[in-house]
């Protein structure tokens, strides 16, 4: 079996407190590109992994209903504190508008080419 690399794009760390989120979950974008993201998020009953439109906080950009499909998906959750469990799962954006790839492309050219500093930092 082939292990071969499928990405399309370079995948940029990004900083802490770029996040995403639905109604029930919200994870920590662990790195993204213009053709996806990684995240790890908050393991609930109704997971992002299985929604089809989530929210995106990008510095201070939210773009809003970005459409997903997952790529991968870890096969298993672990605990951090007080039985939370959380997961990882890559994401590749679907249809995008032009708003919200332009304002991926920007986040990108802006906040992470230059290695910034976190825009929100945040302790753990």
């Amino acid at each position: 079996m082939s292990n071969t690399e499928q990405r399309k794009h370079q995948r940029h760390t990004t900083p802490v407190g770029t996040i995403v989120y639905t109604t029930e979950s919200m994870g920590q974008i662990l790195n993204i590109s213009p053709g996806g993201f990684a995240i790890k998020y908050l393991f609930v009953e109704t997971p992002i992994s299985k929604q089809k439109n989530i929210d995106i906080l990008l510095g201070g950009t939210l773009l809003s209903d970005v459409p997903v499909s997952v790529a991968w998906e870890s096969n298993t959750t672990y605990a951090v504190k007080d039985n939370v469990k959380m997961s990882r799962v890559g994401l590749k954006f679907d249809n995008l508008t032009a708003h919200q790839q332009n304002a991926i492309n920007s986040f990108i050219a802006e906040h992470l080419e230059r290695k910034e500093e976190p825009i929100f930092p945040l302790a753990y």
